[in-house]
């Protein structure tokens, strides 16, 4: 849905595969989703950020006093999103991982960047909690143009199941 504050990549790469990514490029459009995402009671202090792109809604997580874990498939993106990391205190880690392609279920051919859930959590030292506990973290980001549904159902069938990222509570 093309509207005002979110963004298409230009990047070389995703013209040559006819592939796009989204991502949001309104601070303002940021910030509101932020005061969603947060909350009144401001519990969840850890987000897990798919794919950021320029880092728009990941910098206004910050400066909501977040830590953010962001995951990103695009190379280009990742210099931008370290360089943000060493002013925040080591309150940004930036991953080289596609959240949309964490556990893969196919055994043909996968292109990077691949990574599994235990891999990852293993990698960051998260544990898993019981539900009950409540939410270790919040995912956020913006389902992939190009398989929107697929990316959808493996979603609800990963946290239906308590697989992938949802076995960590």
């Amino acid at each position: 849905m093309p509207s005002v504050g979110f963004g298409k990549s230009s990047s070389r790469v995703y013209r040559c595969r006819s592939e796009t990514k989204r991502y949001i490029t309104s601070p303002r459009v940021a910030e509101t989703l932020v005061r969603i995402l947060r909350g009144k009671r401001k519990s969840c202090q850890l987000f897990l950020e798919c794919n950021p792109g320029p880092g728009i809604l990941t910098r206004a997580l910050l400066e909501s006093g977040a830590k953010v874990i962001a995951l990103e498939s695009d190379k280009t993106f990742i210099p931008q999103l370290k360089s943000l990391g060493k002013k925040v205190n080591g309150r940004l880690e930036v991953v080289y991982c596609d959240f949309f392609k964490l556990d893969p279920r196919s055994r043909g051919i996968l292109t990077p960047p691949i990574m599994t859930s235990d891999m990852l959590f293993q990698y960051l030292g998260i544990e898993a909690q019981p539900w009950s506990k409540g939410a270790p973290l919040k995912a956020v980001g913006i389902l992939p143009p190009k398989n929107e549904r697929n990316a959808l159902w493996k979603l609800l069938h990963d946290l239906y199941s308590c697989t992938s990222v949802y076995k960590y509570g």
